[in-house]
């Protein structure tokens, strides 16, 4: 098992993902990243790759085809078989933190990705999801894999406002944990949690500061 984090804090003005949208923010609060962690048997692989951001397209037009998580996830995949990994693409799922915090990478919230500032953070996203992936797999330790469901009902907020479901129909409350440890000692090689949340807590527009919210706050506790 390995684990790699690649700084993706914005160095240029962008538009936020949320809650003010048309709004340019440079300052960040805390680190934004893309992680990601690897599995490893055999000639067998698999990455698992989480990014700070509200959204990211499988695929996008013009001049940034290629830099959706489609080609994120065809090249990080090229990159475990320069390990000596039997994969494809199949193999490396990447998801969103959903964080209204973070820069737009998908146009919705704003225009980053109409301006050669907002296509650049996009490339640089892109890139850093391969790298976090090369570098995870550059960094392998022989680990017992434990693994417990937790569940986040304490903090769900439920039917309210904003969090994107009708009334009556449930949300996911399971949190998947995977820990790595090592075989030897039980110290910890690596940690794989993900928190099914709308994380929506801090208004950067009202901040004018980027921010990962809650699992940016998760992740200095652990």
């Amino acid at each position: 098992v390995g684990a790699a984090a690649i700084d993706v804090k914005p160095t240029t003005p962008l538009y936020i993902g949320g809650y003010g949208n048309e709004t340019l923010v440079s300052d960040s609060h805390d680190p934004l990243e893309v992680r990601a962690f690897v599995v490893a048997k055999g000639d067998k692989a698999v990455a698992f790759v989480i990014v700070d951001s509200t959204g990211w397209f499988a695929e996008y037009q013009g001049t940034e085809a290629g830099y959706g998580t489609i080609g994120a996830r065809t090249r990080a995949a090229a990159k475990l078989a320069e390990h000596g990994f039997n994969v494809d693409r199949s193999a490396v799922m990447i998801s969103t933190t959903h964080v209204h915090a973070a820069p737009t990478i998908t146009g919705i919230w704003g225009t980053s990705t109409k301006t050669p500032e907002g296509r650049a953070y996009l490339k640089r996203v892109h890139d850093a999801a391969v790298a976090a992936v090369d570098e995870a797999a550059s960094n392998l330790r022989t680990s017992e894999l434990w693994a417990a469901t937790g569940n986040v009902r304490p903090f769900v907020w439920q039917n309210g406002q904003g969090t994107n479901h009708p009334d009556g129909f449930p949300v996911d409350e399971q949190m998947p944990v995977l820990w790595a440890r090592d075989p030897a000692t039980g110290a910890t090689n690596a940690v794989y949690v993900n928190v099914p949340n709308h994380p929506d807590q801090f208004h950067g527009a009202n901040q004018k500061q980027f921010s990962a919210d809650f699992p940016g706050y998760v992740r200095r506790q652990l």
